[in-house]
């Protein structure tokens, strides 16, 4: 066949239209059966405790086959999103929801042992505290700063720290917050990633806001609860979203202070959701209109129930995970969470300083680099750093180049200034009223200075000045001033024989080693003047009335782990003294004493049982004499109460009123059992048996063994515990009630 030059004869000649027909038709049905692969978006919204459903639903995406290339997410969305997007899978998130303990987490309390040795006393008194600036009162910018939240979320991200750009993560993710100034979406979708998630669940007024690259940052449950858009704009071409938000109260709910302020931040949310829902191809809904966004304790429940609302989209979700299948040689790799169990610190640096010196940090962190680390070895570090109690919120990231790892402690320094309330109430001193002022280096960097007034029955005046001198291995200085009255009551046989009202003035000064947050070895001199007046006799008549100070010198060494102060379920306390008195000077009194020396020590222990419901073994002892003298200040003898400081020489024995008994040596054991049968709700039982001696002319071996006992049923409040408790000795043989509500003073 010829054909013309310039020209083309398709096979078959004219009959070339069937074979383009046949080529387009083909063509088509190629396409009609290969689709372009889908991009799966998973879009989570924010709702609190609700946002644990969130957990149940990667749990059915796991089990239908759906891979997730994209995630977004706000507010517990955005923490359970982030999780996902680093390379936890679903198992592992719902094991840390179950077993987080959330009261904790969403709280800036730390574990006692993390707190500093000065400051662990001070945790536990005060229900009220208002930062001061320029001398005025003003409220905090939360409730909390998030220190535990951040921390957890530096422990979980470590394999990521380095990683800037959210895009680069195993799955593409991004995070939204709202700017606080102008109330606008911020998508945050680079920097680092733990400050992005605590800046996208800082709910107003509860967590303080975040300021991230100029912008004061909140939960984005103000401007976008929902964010589909930002998953579609991070390339998502399928979008499956959950919405655990809540939804609108009816007139008939409103009646509570909780609901119309969620009320009235819900508003606009609530229009933005409705259009953000219409984005989604699969929209899952759990059922979670029972639930409250603090509903913690209801972990198990919500996860079910976003399970369950997953599973009503179950053939959806098999037939999206064939299609992801079919294409999977176009699927992004994942790159699951690297494996790290230590790493090695070439260097550490710290940021945010203003006030407080470097070395204080240093000290506190105790890491030598260059050093190898594992993840618990930095959370341990930086609770110390926190502890010091100089710092609002401590955080830490890993950042690596050429020249090795560097450990970034990031600081955020507390108001210098501090006013504190506290509340107490128990048998002894009624009703009491605490009220603090806290400086912080005011003097010298790295102190702080504490003035106390108790207001009660028994008042109490009290200045502590507390400093480091930044070096380590911790070496630290202070002074305190206390003055202080109380009656002090002597019985014989049950009666009262003699009754004084007794004020004191200590000053001391002591050098002390702080090599850990546990224990101390110092030396103190102080000074102490006493004052006391018979109740029974005339003051003007000789023996009507004692003045005196005495000048002395102690050596202590000071050991404290435990957990908590009240209903502490494991840890010691263990403190030795040694007092040597130098001289005593009569003020106004026709005794003359001459110099003495007194040595005590007491140890309590409670020791954690193996056993299904919380419960620890009680176990200490106590024991003190006072080298004889001619005369002997009543003051520095023992004394046996219902309640007992074992700092000052007070012994707690079953039995006995306010220092009813009192001994110039003694010994106490004590065995008992702490139960928590109810969470937060606690049975103490206590045994104990005593010896001691009252007068010197007595034998100390031949005195009576004393034996006693008690029962107490207590509960751990907000503002404080509240106990009750029963005992009984065999030398008074009654049985006498104690009731104490807050912590002591």
């Amino acid at each position: 066949m010829k054909r013309e030059k310039g020209k083309f004869d398709w096979p078959g000649g004219r009959r070339w239209h069937v074979w383009f027909f046949l080529l387009m038709w083909s063509g088509a049905l190629w396409a009609q059966n290969v689709a372009p692969c889908p991009k799966v978006g998973l879009a989570l919204s924010g709702g609190g405790a609700r946002g644990l459903a969130h957990v149940g639903v990667l749990k059915v995406l796991e089990e239908a086959g759906v891979r997730v290339d994209f995630i977004s997410g706000n507010s517990m969305g955005s923490i359970v999103g982030g999780l996902y997007a680093v390379g936890y899978d679903a198992a592992f998130i719902e094991r840390l929801a179950k077993t987080t303990h959330w009261p904790e987490l969403l709280s800036d309390r730390i574990s006692r042992r993390g707190y500093s040795l000065e400051e662990k006393s001070e945790q536990e008194k005060y229900f009220a505290v208002f930062p001061l600036h320029h001398w005025r009162l003003e409220l905090p910018g939360g409730l909390l700063a998030g220190q535990n939240l951040s921390m957890l979320l530096c422990h979980l991200t470590w394999p990521v720290h380095n990683v800037k750009d959210f895009s680069r993560l195993p799955r593409p993710f991004v995070c939204v917050a709202t700017d606080l100034t102008n109330g606008q979406v911020v998508d945050l979708k680079e920097g680092f990633l733990p400050d992005a998630l605590r800046a996208s669940m800082a709910i107003p007024t509860v967590f303080t806001p975040v300021e991230w690259h100029g912008k004061v940052l909140v939960d984005g449950l103000l401007s976008r609860n929902f964010p589909v858009q930002e998953v579609k704009d991070l390339g998502a071409t399928f979008v499956i979203g959950v919405d655990v938000g809540t939804p609108l109260y009816k007139p008939r709910d409103l009646k509570n202070m909780v609901n119309i302020l969620d009320q009235a931040l819900s508003f606009r949310n609530a229009e933005d959701v409705k259009m953000q829902s219409q984005l989604c191809d699969i929209l899952i809904k759990p059922e979670l209109k029972n639930y409250a966004p603090f509903d913690f304790q209801k972990v198990d429940s919500i996860i079910a129930l976003g399970e369950q609302a997953a599973r009503r989209h179950w053939d959806e979700l098999v037939k999206l995970a064939r299609w992801q299948k079919q294409c999977n040689k176009y699927a992004p790799r994942f790159i699951p969470l690297a494996k790290m169990d230590s790493i090695y610190i070439q260097r550490i640096k710290v940021q945010g300083l203003k006030h407080v010196n470097r070395n204080l940090v240093l000290a506190r962190l105790r890491l030598d680099a260059p050093c190898w680390v594992t993840a618990n070895d930095v959370d341990k570090a930086i609770s110390r750093v926190y502890g010091s109690q100089f710092f609002e919120r401590v955080t830490y990231r890993l950042r690596s180049d050429a020249s090795g790892t560097t450990l970034i402690v990031r600081v955020l320094e507390r108001s210098k200034n501090y006013f504190k309330l506290g509340f107490h109430y128990n048998t002894n001193d009624r009703s009491a009223l605490l009220i603090n002022l806290t400086l912080r280096n005011l003097v010298f960097e790295g102190s702080s200075w504490l003035l106390s007034a108790k207001l009660s029955e028994n008042p109490r005046l009290s200045s502590s000045h507390f400093f480091h001198f930044n070096r380590k291995p911790g070496l630290a200085a202070g002074a305190t001033f206390v003055s202080e009255k109380f009656n002090l009551t002597r019985y014989s046989q049950n009666k009262i024989s003699e009754e004084y009202e007794y004020r004191r003035i200590p000053i001391s000064l002591y050098v002390a080693t702080l090599f850990s947050n546990d224990y101390a070895l110092g030396l103190a001199l102080k000074r102490r003047y006493s004052f006391l007046k018979s109740l029974l006799y005339k003051p003007d008549e000789p023996n009507g009335r004692s003045d005196y100070y005495i000048d002395f010198a102690s050596a202590f060494f000071y050991v404290d782990t435990f957990d908590r102060l009240y209903f502490t379920r494991r840890g010691i306390q263990f403190l030795m003294r040694a007092d040597h008195v130098l001289h005593i000077t009569s003020l106004h009194s026709a005794q003359s004493f001459v110099p003495f020396n007194r040595y005590w020590m007491a140890y309590r222990e409670y020791l954690p049982l193996p056993v299904r419901e919380p419960m620890s073994l009680i176990r200490g002892f106590f024991v003190g004499t006072v080298q004889k003298g001619a005369s002997f200040p009543l003051d520095y003898a023992y004394f046996l109460g219902n309640e007992g400081n074992i700092r000052e020489g007070v012994i707690a024995f079953p039995g006995y009123r306010y220092l009813e008994k009192i001994a110039l040596q003694v010994a106490v054991g004590e065995l008992g059992l702490q139960i928590e049968p109810w969470p937060s709700r606690f049975f103490i039982f206590k045994f104990a048996m005593a010896r001691m001696r009252e007068y010197w002319e007595n034998n100390f071996w031949e005195e009576p063994v004393i034996f006693g006992g008690s029962v107490a049923f207590g509960i751990r409040l907000p503002m404080g515990p509240l106990y009750w408790r029963l005992s009984y000795n065999s030398e008074r043989r009654q049985i006498l009630g104690f009731v104490n509500l807050g912590y002591s003073f």
